[in-house]
């Protein structure tokens, strides 16, 4: 999807999910966007360090959020982050997720889209 329509496909499901006004979508919407942002940058620490249950706890949270804002997908693969590091699966690609993640949320909320914390750690490292 583009940055467009991952805000619109946002958009509609605050009116009609929670039945928001389009003034307080406007107001709300950059906080909702920020919070995703922020869940990104708490997950780098627990996938850097190995920490599965750091790592489970801030997956659950951004799976929540994104749900709120009606991103199933999305938060299809943070719950699968979140299961995985709750049975401390050592077969997942968690940097993968993580990428994937962060490549979806940046593309509509405006962040710079590059990853340092991705970047530097091995492909296929593991918590």
């Amino acid at each position: 999807m583009t940055a467009a329509e991952y805000k619109r496909s946002i958009c509609r499901h605050l009116l009609h999910a929670y039945m928001l006004k389009e003034e307080q979508i406007d107001i709300y919407l950059p906080r909702f966007l920020d919070s995703l942002q922020t869940y990104l940058e708490k997950l780098q620490q627990p996938l850097q360090t190995g920490n599965f249950r750091e790592l489970r706890k801030v997956a659950h949270t951004l799976k929540g959020a994104l749900l709120n804002l009606g991103l199933h997908e999305l938060a299809d693969i943070a719950y699968t982050m979140e299961k995985a590091a709750g049975t401390e699966d050592t077969t997942q690609n968690f940097q993968a997720m993580y990428r994937q993640l962060h490549n979806e949320i940046s593309s509509f909320t405006g962040a710079d889209p590059a990853n340092p914390a991705a970047d530097t750690a091995s492909p296929n490292r593991h918590p």
